[in-house]
């Protein structure tokens, strides 16, 4: 396409800004509209579109953001003023990444998926469609947060964790790198999954939890509000960790058993049934299995 002329550019800020995003983003098909914006997107003042660059029609890019070299950045998409969307990172229709957020290079935003203000996607890791990641949370690089997922302001998700389909991660949580919480399932806020933990789909993990690395909480178990599930622990599916209760590190809660609140149940130690806690005459605290027929 031809470029606009120097008169063109002399007709007003609107058309003048056109051309510039224009020339910034290189010639367009001889489908698209005669200034070559394809459906009218709107680049902020101070805005750095990298060579190859793709911003598409609609799409807002506010003041000082900057959209690297190969990056593409869909219809109706908003990339708030500050933020920085990396070489070859693909930021879908519709979504909104907010000012001062920074999506790695090689990272993947879905459609209509929103990422806060000042919040971090690392390079290739990977936003679901109609996500939500609040602002300031960390998303590491390599990491998944599935198709309408939720991670809380402030929260980290570390490089390779995988955060299923619906899943909620609280504010301020932390999943470690490599672990996987599955579809639907619920870590409270400032709770902490172990890098290379499991917690399986449906299953709750109540606010400042502990999850050791490498431990399995299965699908559908709840683990109460800052309760400890020590380093290769398992908990099974369906099983209850009440708030505060103690799960030693590589002990083995079956699935459907529970161990009430404030419970220690020490490390390799296997529960099939019930544990309760009660004080001894030496005023330590007594963990007792319950058999049931």
């Amino acid at each position: 396409m031809r470029a606009p002329s120097v008169a063109k550019m002399q007709t007003g800020t609107t058309t003048t800004m056109k051309a510039m995003v224009k020339t910034i983003i290189g010639p367009t098909s001889s489908s698209s509209s005669e200034d070559g914006m394809g459906g009218g997107p709107v680049v902020g003042g101070g805005e750095v579109v990298g060579g190859g660059a793709v911003v598409g029609g609609g799409a807002v890019v506010g003041g000082g953001a900057v959209v690297g070299g190969g990056a593409v950045v869909g219809g109706g998409e908003v990339v708030g003023g500050g933020a920085v969307v990396g070489g070859g990172a693909v930021v879908g229709g519709g979504a909104v990444v907010g000012g001062g957020e920074v999506v790695g290079g090689g990272a993947v935003v879905g459609g209509g998926a929103v990422v806060g203000g000042g919040a971090v996607v690392g390079g290739g890791a990977v936003v679901g469609g109609g996500a939500v990641v609040g602002g300031g949370e960390v998303v590491g690089g390599g990491a998944v947060v599935g198709g309408g997922a939720v991670v809380g302001g402030g929260a980290v998700v570390g490089g390779g964790a995988v955060v299923g389909g619906g899943a909620v991660v609280g504010g301020g949580a932390v999943v470690g790198g490599g672990a996987v919480v599955g579809g639907g399932a619920v870590v409270g806020g400032g709770a902490v999954v172990g890098g290379g933990a499991v917690v399986g789909g449906g299953a709750v993990v109540g606010g400042g939890e502990v999850v050791g690395g490498g431990a399995v909480v299965g699908g559908g178990a709840v683990v109460g509000g800052g309760a400890v599930v020590g380093g290769g622990a398992v908990v099974g599916g369906g099983a209850v960790v009440g708030g505060g209760a103690v799960v030693g590190g590589g002990a083995v809660v079956g699935g459907g058993a529970v161990v009430g609140g404030g419970a220690v149940a020490g490390g390799g130690v296997s529960v099939s049934q019930f544990v309760v806690l009660y004080p001894s005459s030496h005023s330590h605290w007594l963990v007792t299995e319950l058999q049931f027929p």
